[in-house]
């Protein structure tokens, strides 16, 4: 294990090293310097145990658009977390071949719900629709992946300190979106564009906007789906810690990384975030133990106090003379004003009715999302739809227009699924350390869920690989009714 934990420190520190020297030195490339980093994370993810290698995955999906944005969206940086989760599977089957081993004993749940998505997918190659092939070929990206990830999280989770590990990459993920992106907000544009120009066209789709931080990310606005995704691993490791200095710095993070997403000016984010976190104490206090109700009654009135004496200092501080930020916060608090955000997805409701009337079967791949965008010459010449038709910005618009009203049935009830056995789980569970971390878990997962209504995300990275992997430690959690605190 020592040894294994060397190897992950060589190639983080190689891949950091070229972050770093890149951008000491001007001569180097970034697009190389990018493709150096990359090579780094796929040796490790070829090379390491699976559980570091899989974490390494994890903490490069903090950096990957940043990547995608320095590198004039190079090829294999752009599709580099499929790549990488590729790679990991042939590495999994070739040893499982070469081992001649035998089929475990105990498989991961929902089986049939799988296999129904994924023989529905195979059959969309043969849609009269389709884009072609390669559009076609495309899908895998978005529908089939990232799934890959539920089998190595119901594998990987083999004790409590091992989810938590995972976790933890997560927390550090959050805290690097918050260096980097209130820093970007104290300066404003230029710097971003200070970085490198690539910047500016993803500025322009905003033009006339209050700025919004990029952190890490190739999204403006982007760091604070990172920070949404774990902000119930923060009140997780606050409530569960049993380290004061953890507490303090989880309790510190909770406003930076609440004033980081009010300057992002993303209010699904804002609200999944309080989803997650408020659903996650909800269920520790009714079914945790007396011990951890005893700690949520003292870390988190002292997260509030904090939160509360904190936040408006941070915020006047950061805001300031700068119009820019004072204009997103009250764009993002807007949240709270009902009438703005029952207009904010007007329409969503007849775009699902009419996709689903339209192409009840589905028009093939790629024909939303990013996708929808790189193979946009070829919809220009589709005989049977115009030209951006398939808007959607929706899950259950997108996937009806590309998988049918069938596909996304499927994809829907293999979702609902997952939340429905966690949450039976959690229930089931008698071992209240066992049943926070599914809570834990679990929150996360259904904040994701209740943001599909507007946005994409399931389909997509970060939430994409998040949801899946999550979702099958969740699932392994609850084939166990205690798990070992061991170290791994």
């Amino acid at each position: 294990m020592g040894n294994s934990r060397q190897q992950a420190m060589v190639l983080a520190l190689v891949a950091a090293g070229a972050f770093l020297f890149g951008f000491l030195y001007e001569g180097v490339s970034l697009k190389n310097l990018f493709l150096v980093v990359f090579g780094a994370v796929a040796g490790a993810v070829l090379a390491l145990p699976y559980h570091w290698a899989v974490r390494i995955l994890f903490a490069y999906l903090g950096f990957e658009g940043m990547a995608k944005i320095l590198t004039g969206y190079n090829p294999v940086v752009h599709v580099g977390a499929d790549l990488l989760v590729l790679a990991l599977t042939g590495r999994w089957l070739l040893a499982a071949f070469l081992r001649r081993a035998s089929v475990p004993e105990v498989l991961p749940p929902l089986k049939p719900l799988f296999a129904l998505h994924l023989l529905w997918f195979v059959i969309q190659f043969f849609n009269p629709y389709a884009l072609g092939m390669v559009p076609s070929l495309a899908g895998v990206k978005v529908y089939v992946t990232m799934l890959i990830l539920y089998i190595f999280g119901f594998y990987l989770a083999k004790s409590r300190r091992s989810v938590e590990w995972f976790m933890a990459i997560w927390v550090l993920t959050i805290a690097i979106q918050v260096a980097t992106g209130l820093l970007q907000a104290w300066k404003g544009p230029s710097s971003v564009l200070a970085i490198s120009p690539n910047y500016a066209a993803p500025l322009s789709k905003f033009d006339g906007f209050a700025f919004r931080p990029f952190g890490t990310t190739h999204l403006p606005g982007g760091p604070s789906v990172l920070t949404f995704l774990g902000a119930p691993f923060i009140v997780y490791f606050l409530v569960t810690a049993r380290s004061w200095f953890v507490k303090l710095l989880m309790g510190g993070l909770i406003p930076l990384a609440t004033l980081l997403l009010l300057l992002c000016q993303i209010r699904a984010s804002l609200l999944k975030s309080i989803v997650g976190g408020g659903l996650f104490l909800l269920l520790t206090g009714w079914y945790s133990s007396a011990e951890n109700r005893k700690r949520i009654l003292i870390a988190v009135p002292a997260a509030a106090a904090l939160l509360m004496f904190a936040l408006p200092n941070l915020t006047q501080r950061w805001v300031g003379e700068r119009q820019d930020n004072t204009r997103a916060i009250e764009r993002t608090l807007s949240l709270f004003d009902y009438e703005k955000s029952a207009n904010a997805r007007r329409g969503t409701s007849d775009r699902i009715v009419s996709f689903a009337e339209t192409v009840p079967l589905g028009a093939g791949m790629s024909r939303t999302g990013a996708a929808g965008g790189k193979f946009y010459h070829l919809a220009l010449a589709d005989p049977f739809f115009p030209a951006g038709y398939f808007f959607s910005d929706n899950f259950w618009a997108a996937t009806i227009a590309e998988l049918g009203v069938p596909g996304s049935a499927f994809l829907t009830a293999l979702i609902l699924a997952i939340l429905g056995k966690g949450a039976l789980f959690i229930r089931r569970t008698r071992d209240p350390e066992t049943q926070a971390l599914q809570a834990a878990l679990l929150c996360p997962l259904i904040a994701i869920v209740v943001g599909l209504w507007g946005a994409e995300g399931i389909l997509y990275n970060p939430e994409a690989a998040f949801f899946w992997f999550f979702a099958g430690a969740l699932m392994r959690l609850g084939s166990l009714e205690e798990l070992p605190f061991e170290s791994t």
